[in-house]
């Protein structure tokens, strides 16, 4: 993927593009990071889920749910979305980095798996910070979900700490903050259009077909979109880690300068 400044859409494309480059590590991190939650959260609304059977069918007697609230259920799916999202990301950055120094070299996963315990120290204290904002009516929460998109690849490609990865993507985001908002919002209106239409088959084969056993083929439905989606979002996040390098920092022009270098000594 040639490096230059690019737009949101092609940011997009970028990032499918690093996906399907090593579709098959990024779709089994995908999956084992999606299985837990989804299937966790089909089988805790189970009730609610064949409660909908009276709107299909207006004879089926309308019963109350013995599930989790509604909230409960919500930040169960935030959380598990999250954690998916950041162990796909952070296996697209390793991919790239691995790529981008040697397209050749075979990918070592030891690396990755010392970078673990800072990858969740990074993530807790996003969370934080996105939990103090409540106390400025979200304005730091909104804020936050900007300043710290690129904290993944941050923490993988450059190997640093927890905080210091914090500092750094907010120094990338800082001056970019509509851009990067911009760029946001569309992959999470993309993602909720493509998870909808994924998980929707299954929800209603499921209610038509297999009655109380109807979660699970919603949590068939999530564990496919929750891949599909947390795959594209992770690709598009280091695609957009990368583009604000080469903005603020000269990414490609160092790049070129080091490729030139090499062959040169050749």
């Amino acid at each position: 993927m040639p490096l230059r400044p690019r737009s949101s859409v092609e940011l997009l494309d970028d990032g499918v593009r690093l996906v399907r480059r090593d579709v098959v590590p990024v779709v089994v991190a995908a999956a084992l990071a999606s299985v837990p939650g989804s299937i966790g959260l089909a089988y805790l609304t189970r009730d609610d889920l064949t409660g909908l059977g009276e709107i299909v069918d207006p004879e089926v007697e309308a019963g109350g749910s013995d599930g989790v609230e509604q909230w409960q259920a919500i930040g169960l799916q935030v959380a598990a979305g999250s954690l998916s999202l950041l162990v796909v990301a952070a296996v697209v950055a390793h991919l790239t980095a691995t790529r981008r120094a040697d397209p050749t070299a075979p990918v070592s996963w030891w690396p990755l798996a010392r970078r673990a315990p800072t990858l969740l120290a990074a993530w807790v204290l996003v969370h934080l910070v996105q939990l103090l904002g409540v106390l400025t009516l979200g304005v730091i929460t909104v804020a936050a979900l900007v300043w710290f998109v690129p904290v993944t690849p941050i923490v993988v490609i450059e190997g640093v700490g927890p905080v210091a990865a914090l500092r750094r993507a907010h120094a990338l985001t800082r001056r970019r903050w509509w851009s990067v908002a911009g760029h946001v919002l569309l992959v999470a209106l993309l993602t909720v259009v493509l998870g909808t239409a994924i998980a929707t088959v299954p929800d209603e084969l499921s209610l038509a077909f297999l009655g109380e056993g109807a979660w699970i083929g919603s949590a068939a439905g999530a564990v496919l979109a929750g891949i599909v989606t947390t795959s594209v979002v992770a690709g598009a996040t280091v695609a957009l880690y990368l583009d604000l390098c080469v903005r603020r920092e000269g990414l490609d022009l160092a790049d070129r300068l080091a490729s030139a270098t090499r062959e040169i000594a050749a």
